[in-house]
């Protein structure tokens, strides 16, 4: 009964998501891989690690639905996330009843389902749900070294899943951190079996999932660097240009917390609880060497990594938050054990078992589940029809837009500069032009000199309605191309009024 209600909720979410231009650098690059072998940093910018891109690739390989199995794949992950921490919690309450592991399993899954923070990247084909994946596989083979005599082995396999889970999201480089704390812990207490070996097992299971990476700096620094870091330095300045306030220091961003999280009552008595945890499981760890609080101290202390990574970006945004709650609630989990009273265990149970069910979304379950029996309502089968309805006019050639996935998904031809979507097009116009010569960027400056030797055979807008390039400039994003437009004869001939879409999308061909 819990996998139907996890499996077909996490279905219709990737059916009623809005579609985000978040998704379309994740999409757009897998769909250019599968189908040009183009690759991140070296053919186009990208502004990620570069690992989703090859599980997108994956999908784009195995469907025409690009879109639609992007999301699924993504979707799946989160649904590996859940199964790992039902097995995972399970596990933690094996010497109670099968009755109360079960119920404790059940419930972290179910607090993970419905989590706020998981809200707007659930459904969508996004890189928050794989590398919380890995490490909670990379958790898992810590917890089983910890009783393996193999332990060599099964920590270089949590190193491998720790780099997988970099390589698909940098921000999860500080997973490495509580990792390597925990295996020093263990190495300096003397504990049986646990010695350097340990640590270099697990460096080494890390250095080999990021060769990869290694060999794309390599290849591409100056893209590389641009993606990973400029762009995050460019982007706080042109939300500081549109105007843009909210979340933009660290006082701002901790009053956002304090909204978006803290005010959530589960939120709150998880991170409450891991405070404790944390304090209780140090002290046992040190005085009493157990592994059991050595397992706890790293689920907490991931919680906490995660949580100063999710501080990083400017601004911030609710998703950002997603990446801790599992070790929040593994946290939890272990604290129940931790609290020598049972009375105490009990209560606290009590408690989260009565805050979770009385802030349960039944209203918004019902409605995404509703969804699922119509399938004329499912957004990436409404993207795929208007991608055919644009080929229906266009029957080949490339489509200037900044949203590419659209003509890739109808098979068409789109232009790799604009692979992320707005995001580089926004924010280049703010580098020198020797800076976008120095990390291949195309501004509005460069478009001309861009499609004089490769014009496109019609162009797509209405896509991105939201911003300009300052605050004066309002919805201004795509003008620079519809004057390309008119300059060169093309006329807005073709519209499209979608559920999915606010606004209305412009085909435009020449006259």
């Amino acid at each position: 009964m819990l996998f139907c209600l996890v499996v077909l909720t996490l279905l219709s979410r990737v059916a009623s998501a809005p579609v985000s231009h978040d998704e379309y650098q994740f999409v757009a690059s897998g769909q250019l891989l599968a189908r040009q072998m183009l690759l991140p940093y070296l053919h186009y910018p990208f502004l990620h690690m570069p690992y989703q891109v090859a599980v997108n690739a994956l999908a784009a390989a195995l469907s025409d639905y690009d879109f639609l199995a992007a999301r699924l794949l993504a979707s799946a992950a989160n649904l590996v996330s859940m199964l790992l921490l039902f097995g995972l919690v399970t596990r933690i309450f094996k010497q109670r009843s099968t009755i109360t592991a079960v119920l404790a399993g059940s419930l972290a899954v179910l607090l993970l389902l419905f989590d706020p923070s998981l809200a707007p990247v659930d459904g969508r084909a996004l890189n928050h749900a794989l590398p919380v994946t890995l490490t909670l596989v990379s958790f898992a083979f810590y917890r089983t070294a910890s009783s393996r005599p193999t332990r060599g082995r099964w920590l270089a396999a949590a190193g491998v899943t720790s780099g997988l889970a970099v390589g698909v999201r940098l921000s999860f480089a500080v997973v490495v951190v509580p990792f390597l704390a925990i295996l020093a812990l263990d190495w300096l207490r003397g504990l049986p079996s646990r010695s350097l070996k340990g640590i270099l097992a697990y460096l080494a299971g890390l250095v080999l999932a990021l060769l990869p990476v290694g060999l794309i700096i390599l290849a591409a620094p100056g893209p590389f660097y641009f993606g990973n870091y400029l762009y995050i330095r460019l982007n706080t300045l042109y939300r500081q240009e549109v105007g843009f306030e909210a979340s933009m220091n660290l006082l701002s961003k901790l009053e956002y917390f304090a909204i978006n999280v803290l005010a959530h009552p589960v939120g709150l008595l998880l991170y409450l609880t891991l405070l404790a945890v944390s304090l209780v499981a140090l002290v046992r760890v040190i005085r009493y060497k157990e592994a059991i609080a050595s397992q706890a101290l790293l689920a907490a202390l991931l919680a906490w990594a995660l949580l100063a990574a999710g501080f990083a970006p400017t601004p911030l945004w609710p998703q950002y938050f997603f990446a801790p709650v599992p070790f929040l609630i593994l946290a939890a989990a272990y604290g129940v054990l931790l609290v020598p009273r049972p009375d105490t265990q009990r209560l606290a149970a009590i408690a989260l078992v009565v805050i979770f069910i009385a802030t349960f979304p039944l209203n918004g379950l019902g409605h995404g589940l509703a969804v699922l029996a119509q399938p004329e309502r499912w957004v990436p089968l409404q993207v795929h029809q208007l991608a055919l309805d644009i080929k229906q006019q266009v029957p080949s050639g490339r489509i200037l837009s900044l949203a590419p996935i659209y003509p890739l998904e109808a098979g068409l031809g789109a232009y790799p500069t604009f692979t992320v979507g707005p995001f580089v097009w926004r924010t280049a116009p703010l580098l020198s032009a020797e800076g976008r010569r120095q990390y291949q960027l195309v501004s509005f400056h460069e478009l001309e000199d861009l499609l004089a030797h490769d014009p496109p055979a019609a162009i797509l807008t209405g896509l991105e309605t939201d911003y300009g390039f300052d605050k004066f400039d309002t919805n201004g994003l795509e003008k620079p191309i519809i004057d390309y437009a008119v300059r060169h004869g093309f006329e807005p001939r073709y519209r499209f009024t979608r559920p999915f879409w606010p606004s209305t999308i412009t085909l435009w061909v020449r006259k």
